[in-house]
């Protein structure tokens, strides 16, 4: 089947179409830019929970990742603020921080990044361990190492016991 042109004039012309009315028109008008506003904010709700999925099989790394940041920072504050001791409360108090840093800051194997974030903090760790020996060992005069235990009964004899679970200081008269 194929068509036929007719030549003008020979079928009516169509009707103009209707003209919405003034109301109309400004309803129209009005409702525009809401629409605009609720379409955007569709647009970013879904870009956002598009976002959210591919992020958040990674939220979990970033957040040990950043963590283990901050305690390497901590560890490393530490070992500096320790390093120099001048006298039996500094001391005292680098025993406690010894403590502290042996039996905290310890982490699983972990994988990727958060791995390399563990294995910095042990070597921060490690390093900040031997600041702090090396200063009560230079204050003290005793070779006892990393024992916390001998440090312990170093303090003890000293007149300070210090709480192994929370690096707390109490003082006695030595003897006690």
């Amino acid at each position: 089947m194929y068509m036929v042109k007719l030549p003008k004039g020979l079928l009516p012309e169509p009707p103009p179409a209707p003209q919405p009315s003034r109301r109309l028109q400004q309803m129209r008008a009005r409702a525009a830019p809401n629409t605009r506003v609720y379409l955007a904010g569709l647009i970013v709700l879904i870009m956002a929970l598009i976002g959210i999925g591919k992020f958040s099989n990674r939220f979990p790394n970033w957040f040990v990742t950043d963590n283990l940041a901050r305690a390497t920072d901590a560890v490393k504050r530490a070992g500096y603020l320790f390093a120099n001791i001048k006298n039996d409360d500094d001391a005292f108090r680098a025993v406690g921080v010894l403590l502290h840093l042996q039996t905290h800051y310890k982490m699983e194997p972990g994988e990727g990044k958060a791995e390399k974030a563990r294995l910095k903090l042990e070597a921060q760790r490690a390093e900040s361990v031997a600041r702090i020996v090396a200063s009560l060992e230079k204050y003290s005069g005793q070779e006892v190492g990393t024992n916390t235990m001998l440090w312990r009964e170093w303090a003890r004899s000293k007149g300070a016991d210090i709480d192994p679970l929370d690096g707390v200081i109490r003082r006695f008269a030595p003897g006690e």
